[in-house]
């Protein structure tokens, strides 16, 4: 029986480069053609697409070299002085230098996926090896067995009958290995629903630092009304609940939330899948066990307004969701107040106030 050996699909450098330059040159054609008078940001996360697709077909050999492209048509047309780009300590090197750190940690999470692939192909051609050597011993056993039950050779009663129980045995171990088979093979097959959201917090307390889980956990646990309902767990990547709308309206007390993205994928099981949305990035790879716990890999990435990434391991109930927190920042907000008892134009003033946000992302699995 001969046993393929897979052999996972590398970078392609030349090709990443090539599809990434394409959407470069179509955009800067288009900032040429229309010079559109809008924010930096939208074209920023615009030229950004072509360094994330070069960075996951050709890997940083691709991204890094069309970042630095990237950044010199994003500096010529929207960072001061525009229509020059200029080297040293300028806005424009640190444009450049912003769109290299995004290729590379992109780059990075594309070798982690290509190599956690890698390991999963080598894992599955060991497994292949193995059942093809357990399929040829009881194989040639019964073969060996049955050729000389065929002859005249043996006259002996006892010792035929030993060679015949070493035949239903072999079968019998045959019929396991099938079994087995049988197992792996739905386990593979099996799919996990992602339900995943990202959400934003932007808190009423400014002093705080993030979210007061004692606050929430307290919450949940005090709706946990009959035995049955499993109250909300604390655990080392945030919180778990299986009261979603009872978290919602907790977390609404504390603040003012927003949805940034809901997405809803199907991933197979030990597949990854990536969710995106303008602000954060997130690799997750479920892997469902034997007792129907769904143990999730997750990768966040936040890109703005500063890049931060973590990695966890968490196990989740089959629709149970998974709170993951830590990404805060402070955002400058502006407020017109009157002054005065009359107010008008000329009694409003504008007030600056720092408020803290904090961006949560709450995935519910569901084996299907």
């Amino acid at each position: 029986m001969h046993v393929p050996t897979a052999t996972p699909q590398g970078s392609r450098p030349i090709l990443g480069a090539a599809v990434g330059l394409a959407g470069v040159v179509v955009l800067n054609a288009c900032f040429i053609a229309f010079d559109p008078h809008i924010t930096r940001a939208v074209p920023l996360l615009l030229l950004l697409i072509p360094v994330t697709v070069a960075s996951l077909i050709g890997g940083w050999k691709a991204s890094v070299p069309l970042a630095v492209v990237t950044a010199c048509v994003y500096s010529f047309h929207f960072v001061a002085p525009i229509g020059v780009v200029s080297l040293g300590y300028t806005e424009d090197t640190l444009t450049m230098v912003t769109f290299v750190l995004v290729a590379v940690i992109l780059s990075a999470l594309g070798s982690r996926r290509d190599a956690r692939r890698a390991e999963r192909e080598h894992q599955r051609a060991v497994l292949l090896r193995s059942v093809s050597h357990d399929l040829r011993n009881p194989l040639g056993t019964i073969r060996a067995a049955s050729a000389e039950l065929r002859g005249d050779a043996i006259k002996d009663e006892a010792t035929r009958n030993q060679l015949l129980d070493l035949v239903v045995d072999e079968s019998e171990r045959l019929d396991r290995i099938a079994d087995y088979l049988d197992a792996v093979e739905g386990r593979v097959q099996r799919q996990v629903e992602l339900d995943a959201r990202i959400v934003e917090i932007e808190l009423k307390d400014a002093t705080a630092t993030g979210v007061d889980w004692r606050v929430i956990a307290a919450g949940m646990t005090a709706a946990s009304s009959t035995p049955a309902a499993a109250p909300a767990r604390r655990s080392l990547t945030g919180l778990r609940v299986t009261d979603l709308p009872r978290f919602m309206s907790l977390l609404g007390e504390q603040g003012t939330v927003n949805a940034i993205q809901n997405n809803r994928v199907v991933a197979l099981n030990n597949e990854p899948a990536i969710v995106r949305s303008e602000t954060l990035t997130l690799s997750v790879t479920p892997q469902i066990a034997s007792d129907g716990v769904v143990m999730l890999s997750l990768t966040p990435m936040l890109t703005t307004p500063a890049i931060a990434e973590s990695d966890t391991l968490a196990r989740v109930a089959d629709g149970e969701t998974l709170v993951i927190s830590g990404f805060t920042r402070s955002r400058e907000v502006r407020e017109r107040t009157n002054q005065g008892l009359r107010g008008g134009w000329f009694g409003r003033r504008t007030v600056v106030t720092q408020k803290r946000v904090e961006i949560l992302i709450l995935l519910t699995p569901k084996i299907l």
